[in-house]
């Protein structure tokens, strides 16, 4: 059973317990009925017209190449810079380190963090 169908039982399982209506049950499954995915990379380029950016994910072990996807995000995607709310343009920089929270590859949020300069 996938995740998002253990969760929806759960929800209705509680609100059953407590007596919670039928509506409140039907909003809260809206709200787990989907399942994200977290990939981690370094961004290596973005597509500001297109609203998509390529990660280049860290080699796996028996990989003999690094491999890369493409995000695409919305108006709706949330971004942070450096631990800092941040808009696509202000953070989306190739070179940076992404934590990007997606469903199917479209961004949620995108955590971006500047590399570190050495003095």
């Amino acid at each position: 059973m996938k995740r998002s169908n253990v969760m929806v039982g759960i929800v209705a399982a509680l609100a059953a317990f407590v007596g919670v209506g039928a509506a409140s049950v039907a909003s809260a499954t809206r709200a787990v009925a989907f399942e994200t995915d977290v990939v981690a990379g370094v961004i290596s380029a973005v597509d500001m017209k297109a609203m998509t950016f390529t990660l280049t994910l860290p080699p796996a072990p028996e990989a003999s190449e690094p491999e890369t996807v493409t995000v695409h995000f919305t108006t709706e995607t949330e971004f942070t810079l450096d631990g800092e709310a941040a808009t696509a343009s202000e953070a989306l920089a190739a070179g940076c380190d992404a934590v990007v929270t997606h469903e199917d590859l479209v961004a949620l949020r995108v955590d971006v963090t500047t590399p570190e300069q050495p003095e």
